[in-house]
């Protein structure tokens, strides 16, 4: 009885709010509200992001610590060919904050985006996040833009993860 009259309820609210209804947003931290927000300065290469940021990225990758560049071959599926495991698809820095959003091969072919922080003696992940964004296909992998990843970490399509974890 009670449920019933809980259900009611929420039909009346809908029929009377109209046809719109509202999805909670996922928990936003702080790193993910600055992402939205900074004007981040975009690269399209390796070499163009900074040692030091590189370096602390790289040594969560495990036993295979390289990045491909966009569009240089990778391993994008779990078979194993002696390619890198991850290939960037863009880069950025805003004040003291990079992001690197790359594609991880394997299974479950997924997008990665980790914002570190460049001010310390060691950079610092401070978000991680994994999921989709872009646009996909099996010939040229991902393509995402800046706007494409700051809708996709607000959405939760990107959702985010424990920066602490020891691979990334």
């Amino acid at each position: 009885m009670l449920f019933e009259g809980l259900l009611l309820g929420v039909v009346a609210i809908t029929m009377v709010g109209g046809s719109h209804v509202a999805v909670a947003a996922p928990h936003e931290s702080p790193d993910a509200k600055l992402f939205q927000t900074l004007g981040w300065t975009t690269v399209n290469s390796v070499e163009a992001i900074q040692p030091t940021v590189l370096a602390a990225l790289q040594s969560r990758f495990g036993s295979d610590s390289r990045l491909a560049n966009p569009g240089e071959p990778f391993d994008a599926t779990d078979v194993v060919t002696g390619k890198p495991r991850r290939r960037l698809l863009l880069a950025g820095h805003a004040t003291t904050r990079w992001f690197v959003a790359y594609e991880r091969g394997g299974r479950g072919h997924y997008l990665v985006l980790v914002i570190l922080d460049s001010g310390a003696k060691v950079s610092e992940p401070t978000l991680l996040a994994r999921g989709t964004a872009g646009a996909h296909d099996d010939q040229a992998g991902w393509r995402v833009s800046l706007a494409e990843l700051r809708a996709a970490l607000k959405d939760g399509t990107l959702s985010q993860d424990d920066v602490h974890e020891p691979y990334y």
